[in-house]
């Protein structure tokens, strides 16, 4: 993309900025190493995983919060000179391992850690910092929020995320019997960590919506919890 961009602008004219972002932290993308992490972690904390896989933690990168990168995103746009090509990164530069350690500090339980040999590379970059020197003097672009603050922004919104997920299962159960109260947000805050030991300290709502289903619900009703059981794997939540 970089190199037919930088053709087209060239040869047509085409009006193009290049960007070369580097590493920012989305807890949407969980195809990356600091989401795989904060997710682990926090399945971990849910008693639904046992330990944190990883592979190569020595590369050493630059970090930036999603919004620092968003940011630089709207003001290249808007400031950014035609033709230019920009490297943008953030202004703290760590290991990955330095980044899953700082994830571990924030966590609520112990974290055991074990290399997946899976998950090396046959080649992998060990260190990728960028010169964003360009970019910040055409546009005033800085970075305003702090590693620490953003590495817990990422873990919070997972859990965030996890909760929504858990609470929508929840939900789809409870909705199937009539007979069992319904847990709404004004008891259960989607968004407070507590949900989780809440539940777990009331797992038998669990038992008690199997069974009252299977006493009272006919048949087509009782094939369609066992699907239920299986497509969601209650179990393995608590």
């Amino acid at each position: 993309q970089d190199l037919i961009s930088q053709v087209y602008k060239k040869i047509y004219g085409s009006k193009i900025i290049i960007t070369r972002m580097f590493s920012y932290t989305n807890a949407r993308r969980s195809n990356l190493f600091q989401s795989a992490f904060a997710k682990q972690i926090v399945e971990i904390e849910s008693k639904k995983k046992k330990y944190l896989f990883h592979g190569n933690l020595k590369s050493k990168r630059t970090f930036m919060d999603i919004d620092d990168a968003m940011n630089a995103y709207w003001l290249c746009a808007t400031k950014g000179k035609i033709g230019e090509i920009y490297n943008i990164g953030g202004n703290k530069t760590v290991s990955i391992e330095k980044f899953l350690d700082q994830l571990i500090k924030l966590s609520k339980t112990k974290i055991i850690t074990k290399l997946n040999r899976k998950l090396l590379r046959p080649s992998d970059v060990n260190v990728q910092i960028p010169n964003s020197n360009k970019f910040k003097k055409d546009t005033g672009w800085r970075i305003n929020i702090r590693f620490k603050d953003s590495v817990e922004k990422l873990l919070n919104e997972i859990r965030s995320n996890f909760l929504k997920k858990f609470w929508n299962l929840m939900r789809k159960i409870l909705y199937i019997s009539s007979d069992v109260p319904s847990l709404n947000s004004t008891t259960l805050p989607m968004h407070d960590y507590s949900v989780i030991k809440y539940l777990k300290k009331k797992y038998q709502i669990y038992l008690l919506i199997v069974k009252t289903i299977s006493i009272n619900q006919k048949q087509e009703d009782l094939i369609k919890i066992n699907l239920l059981k299986k497509k969601l794997k209650i179990k393995k939540i608590f």
